[in-house]
């Protein structure tokens, strides 16, 4: 892999147009963790310009993190705190709010933040799904002013659960 993403670098220095800087740059070894605890020998060193590329265990391209294990458990650690975060703030707002203007919050704020490229990481475990089942499911308590939540619930604001949704996002892509 290693040698693989060398030569790609190769290509893609040799371009007018472009230069890499070498400051900037990481590379990963991408392979599930099994078969990186099987590897005996260690790769060469990647180097542009001279400069050693120093390998990251986790890197962040277009708002999700790609860990070196393929595994999602970093993205939906973060994404969790982040709609967390929104929770929170729809929290100490909700009583100046209308149940629409609620919902509103919610759609704008905590499932689009779901929604974005769940067809990429939704492959991920049960258990690295379960925080954020966990607070959608406060985020539609607070949308609704409730202490417990049903699946009738789920109806009356017309939001799927975090499960659904997800097969909803792929089916529609």
């Amino acid at each position: 892999i290693h040698l693989f993403v060398y030569f790609l670098l190769r290509l893609y220095t040799k371009c007018d147009f472009r230069q890499i800087n070498p400051s900037k740059t990481t590379n990963m070894l991408l392979t599930t963790r099994q078969k990186r605890q099987k590897l005996k020998t260690e790769f060469p060193k990647i180097k542009i310009q001279n400069e050693i590329i120093h390998e990251v265990a986790q890197h962040k391209v277009l708002g999700l993190i790609i860990d070196n294990n393929l595994s999602w458990s970093q993205h939906t650690l973060a994404l969790s705190k982040k709609i967390s975060q929104k929770t929170h703030q729809l929290n100490k707002i909700k009583h100046f709010l209308n149940l629409e203007t609620r919902k509103l919050f919610y759609t704008a704020n905590i499932e689009s933040n779901i929604d974005y490229a769940s067809n990429v990481w939704d492959s991920t475990s049960e258990n690295s799904l379960k925080p954020i089942k966990r607070i959608q499911k406060r985020a539609l308590k607070i949308c609704l002013l409730k202490s417990k939540i049903t699946a009738e619930d789920y109806k009356l604001i017309s939001i799927l659960p975090l499960s659904d949704r997800l097969k909803f996002n792929k089916a529609s892509f």
